[in-house]
């Protein structure tokens, strides 16, 4: 016998992708009117508009026009609308990082002027664009602050592919330690087991910036 799941049910059971339009719509409105359940409601708005892209045109007035839609509705509908149009705005506009000049010029003004530690580690998604940046401030390598696992963690919560990693010396040298080399050559060894990229592993100080990967020497961090 099929059993039938409520939105709800369905999500906690299937997961989010596992919902049709109708029942996202219905999970944001939660309840139906007197003569219609939540699910019917729905359908009768979604129909009305045509198409789902054409939601994004209705004002919060248009949408309590709909028989059902009181204002607290409207104000969920109109909410979850705009929180996805920045959501996608923020996507577009964000970063590609593709050469070592890219990655100098995101990451520099998060170690300038520092005086303590910090390391700032970059997931990029297939696209080398980023989708996250962890910054972790009073660092060093064989603290509690930083481990690999905490990383490769991170990384594949985001399906991030591709991940960089920089870290200042407040001391002025770019020069890794032994530490510094140890410790990044077992997180690319552990991220490489799961099919995940170490784009890159930087050092930088206010005025210089050294690639463990590509660098031969320290370079002069050029502002544009």
């Amino acid at each position: 016998m099929k059993i039938e799941y409520g939105p709800r049910e369905k999500l906690e059971k299937y997961g989010i992708q596992s919902l049709d339009d109708k029942e996202l719509l219905a999970i944001l409105i939660k309840t139906g009117s007197k003569d219609e359940p939540v699910l019917e409601l729905s359908e009768k708005i979604l129909k009305e508009v045509t198409s789902l892209s054409n939601l994004n045109d209705y004002t919060f007035e248009e949408l309590m026009m709909f028989k059902g839609i009181g204002k607290a509705k409207a104000m969920t509908i109109i909410s979850a609308i705009e929180l996805s149009n920045r959501i996608r705005k923020q996507y577009k506009n964000t970063k590609t990082i593709r050469t070592l000049r890219d990655e100098v010029l995101y990451l520099k003004d998060d170690f300038y002027g520092l005086s303590n530690e910090r390391i700032v580690i970059l997931y990029l998604n297939p696209a080398f664009k980023v989708i996250s940046k962890q910054i972790i401030n009073s660092f060093s390598f064989n603290s509690a602050y930083f481990t690999i696992n905490e990383v490769l963690k991170r990384a594949l919560k985001l399906n991030s592919t591709n991940i960089i990693i920089a870290h200042n010396h407040p001391g002025g040298s770019t020069e890794p330690s032994v530490e510094d080399k140890k410790t990044l050559n077992n997180l690319e060894n552990k991220l490489n087991e799961f099919n995940i990229n170490l784009f890159d592993s930087l050092i930088l100080t206010d005025e210089y910036y050294y690639s463990m990967k590509y660098s031969i020497m320290p370079h002069k961090i050029i502002d544009s």
